[in-house]
């Protein structure tokens, strides 16, 4: 067995280690005395449990696991036993303690009843207000509620069972040759099944943490082991990289006459270009020291963590693998783009206790910059092999204007994106991404080579095949490597300009305009950093997966419930943010729903919320000037007291009154459409408020507006709408924030109900 084949068996053994937690609360019995010897006296019985799942569900050759994994609380030391303690937070507990609290918790069956509490329950005291529960679910399937599905104890048996026994069926249908492919196929089972579980609940007032993290932060920790450590010394290595020139790269797309139906495709796949590019960069991490997907502590927006043993040769191999890294990413991108990376030697209770957040953040002397975005291409310098003039053909990509590489307009890149979007994304929610690390050659996908660093190849389905020393990224399902969720649009092989006739109705109503909708989480940071009262870096992990699950996945299936009518392309989401396209009249209204959408998914949690900025253009105009305006229309919303807004139409509304003004506008353009109101009286309303408002003083410059007003309404204005405009306009004590409102509501019922001129009456 080669040296990669035995970590991979220990870290499956980490893996394995509290799965029996799992088993045990189904109700069914230990079917043999032998598994009780993994038990510690009266205690510990989900340890029996572990043994008789890798007897019951694991091939044979593997069974060396069954020592390994289950007897991690019957021996005296090993690195299963000393990374599930240290996992535990039972390092800062006697082992005494430890042993009681497991016996009273098998003893008493809370541990079945009990349900997880959402993360959102305590960030910043959120749990005074109320509890969230998480639902029993595969995670593909994960909600919260108000209160658990059951809580009898003989009906949470069976919930459980029902889970189990679908687990336990998929894991016993794998085909597998060796450790790795185990592992491969194994661990996405496990994070799919085990993310709801809690992973303790006796003496746990609000359990937050999954069987999944404490799966994974044990596997992680036993990696880095290794036998021999230091318990209070600096025995990890926290390196962190940042990606440099996402926007740039995103949007760097040419618009005209020859790529106006090429322009929505290149956007979607350069997003998720870079969002594998980050995770190739993190597994070549990976792969330089035999790890597995366990050690990536997270990596979302371009960002990322990996965890590390910490010892000199360690430190050698990183700084010689980013200094690859830079090499090989300026080779295919010049100087669009760039991985800043830095490392942090830390305790084991810096971890735990999650400190290395704040440690990654000052300069020490501990604190190393591997490559620095100030000084970005030293270490290219210094390769004498290397050169930054390059023989180039000057005629430009027609999408992306960089030096085309051969006689096509578009440059290989380019083509290769368009590939990727029409064989695989335009045509399936689920796909495979392989990371190899070995050069061969993939003969049925589409390939992203970086020389020496490696191999990007995408894959319409897994074929089955595992390769050796490769890492596997299965999007949107749980078929094999790390689960990844990638939004998908709700639309297909469409362009800005089709999205924005969708905008028109039977009666060819409505403004043929898109809009652009750029959001974000609110004092994310703070969150972070401050938001819990005890943090632990299993809470961090919680969070971070939540908070990314929520933009990768629910907010897709939001999408597609208003697929029908609303076509929304999305650029990217995931991590904390989104940027999408769509009708511009639906803009308010989904934003709106995605409140209240993100608002349930927290627990009602008024801590924390979403800011948003809508800029509304023509689908023939640039989209990276659009999404520039957005961005500004979205600090706007960000720079008000408090936050939890959106800018639109250089105005900023409180997240508090969109369904009011939402409501609004159905009103107005119902009484437009219905002939109740004259779109030349709205029109006019809407170009005073407008002038006024870029006023210096809108509230006098609207006084002097308010006669020629009333007299508007009377002479064009009948009925119960004679009356409800009077009494908004003609009256001395108007405000600000009304016409702010105002403006927004007619800018959107004319929009919704405008005719062509064809079409007009």
């Amino acid at each position: 067995m080669g040296i990669r084949e035995e970590k991979i068996k220990n870290a499956l053994a980490c893996l394995l280690h509290d799965i029996g937690k799992f088993y045990q609360r189904t109700g069914r019995r230990i079917e043999d005395n032998y598994y009780e010897s993994f038990m510690k006296k009266n205690s510990y019985r989900h340890a029996a449990y572990t043994a008789q799942f890798i007897d019951k569900y694991i091939s044979k050759q593997f069974k060396e696991l069954i020592n390994l994994s289950a007897r991690h609380h019957t021996e005296v030391s090993g690195d299963v036993k000393k990374a599930d303690s240290f996992a535990s937070g039972h390092d800062r507990r006697s082992e005494e303690e430890v042993d009681l609290l497991s016996e009273k918790e098998e003893t008493e069956n809370n541990y079945i009843i009990s349900r997880m509490n959402s993360i959102f329950d305590i960030i910043l005291e959120g749990y005074k207000n109320k509890k969230t529960y998480v639902n029993l679910s595969r995670l593909s399937n994960y909600d919260n509620s108000e209160k658990p599905n059951f809580s009898k104890l003989e009906d949470c048996k069976k919930e459980y069972d029902k889970l189990f026994e679908e687990f336990s069926y998929r894991v016993s249908e794998l085909k597998y040759q060796s450790y790795e492919e185990l592992y491969q196929l194994l661990y996405p089972l496990i994070k799919e099944y085990t993310c709801t579980i809690p992973s303790s609940t006796y003496n746990i007032s609000i359990p937050t943490v999954s069987l999944f993290d404490h799966l994974k932060l044990t596997t992680a920790i036993g990696n880095c082991l290794k036998g021999n450590y230091d318990e209070k010394g600096k025995t990890l290595l926290i390196v962190e990289y940042d990606l440099s020139g996402i926007q740039k790269f995103i949007f760097q797309i040419t618009e005209g006459t020859e790529t106006k139906d090429k322009v929505s495709k290149s956007l979607r796949t350069r997003s998720l270009y870079l969002n594998m590019l980050c995770d190739f960069i993190a597994c070549s991490i990976l792969n330089e020291f035999d790890l597995t997907y366990d050690n990536i502590l997270y990596s979302s927006g371009g960002k990322g963590q990996v965890l590390l043993t910490n010892t000199e040769d360690t430190k050698e191999k990183l700084k010689k693998l980013t200094n690859r890294i830079v090499k090989s990413i300026y080779k295919n991108h010049g100087t669009d783009l760039f991985f800043a990376f830095t490392s942090r030697e830390i305790s084991i209770d810096d971890l735990i206790k999650a400190n290395f957040r704040d440690l990654m953040h000052y300069e020490s002397e501990s604190k190393e910059v591997l490559t620095s975005k100030k000084q970005r291409y030293n270490s290219l310098f210094k390769d004498d092999d290397f050169t930054f003039v390059e023989d180039k053909n000057t005629k430009p990509c027609i999408l992306c204007s960089s030096t085309n590489d051969s006689n096509s307009d578009t440059c290989t890149l380019c083509r290769k994106l368009l590939k990727l979007n029409d064989d695989i994304l335009a045509k399936s929610n689920q796909f495979v991404v392989e990371f190899s690390f070995n050069q061969t050659k993939k003969e049925d996908a589409i390939s992203f080579n970086f020389d020496d660093l490696g191999t990007i190849n995408y894959y319409k389905k897994f074929n089955g095949k595992i390769n050796q020393g490769s890492y596997y990224y299965s999007i949107n399902n749980s078929e094999i490597g790390e689960i990844k969720y990638y939004a998908q649009s709700n639309i297909s092989g469409i362009s800005f300009e089709e999205i924005g006739q969708k905008a028109v109705d039977e009666d060819y109503r409505g403004d043929v305009k898109v809009a652009i909708v750029k959001m974000d989480v609110d004092n994310l940071g703070y969150i972070f950093g401050k938001g819990f009262e005890q943090p632990t870096i299993s809470k961090i992990l919680t969070l971070s997966r939540n908070m990314d699950y929520f933009f990768s996945k629910k907010m897709v299936d939001l999408c597609n419930k208003t697929a029908k009518d609303n076509p929304i392309y999305i650029i990217y989401s995931g991590g904390d943010d989104l940027a999408a396209v769509m009708p511009a009249a639906y803009s308010l209204e989904f934003i709106d729903n995605l409140n209240k959408e993100f608002n349930q998914y927290v627990g009602h949690n008024k801590e924390i919320h979403l800011s948003s900025g809508i800029e509304i253009f023509n689908p023939k105009a640039p989209v990276r000037f659009a999404i520039k305006r957005a961005e500004e229309s979205l600090s706007k919303a960000k720079d008000v007291e408090g936050k939890n807004s959106v800018g639109v139409l250089d105005c900023v509304l409180p997240n508090s009154k969109l369904s009011a003004i939402n409501s609004e506008i159905s009103k107005y353009s119902e009484a437009l459409n219905n002939d109740k109101l004259s779109r030349t009286t709205i029109y006019n309303l809407y170009l005073s408020i407008k002038v006024c408002l870029e006023h210096k003083q809108p509230i006098e410059a609207f006084k002097r507006y308010i006669p020629k007003i009333a007299y508007s309404i009377s002479r064009n204005v009948t009925g119960e709408w004679l009356n409800v405009l009077k009494n908004l306009f003609v009256r001395d004590n108007v405000t600000k924030e009304m016409l702010e409102d105002y403006k927004i509501i007619y800018s959107y019922a004319l929009m919704t109900t405008r005719r062509k001129k064809s079409e007009s009456r």
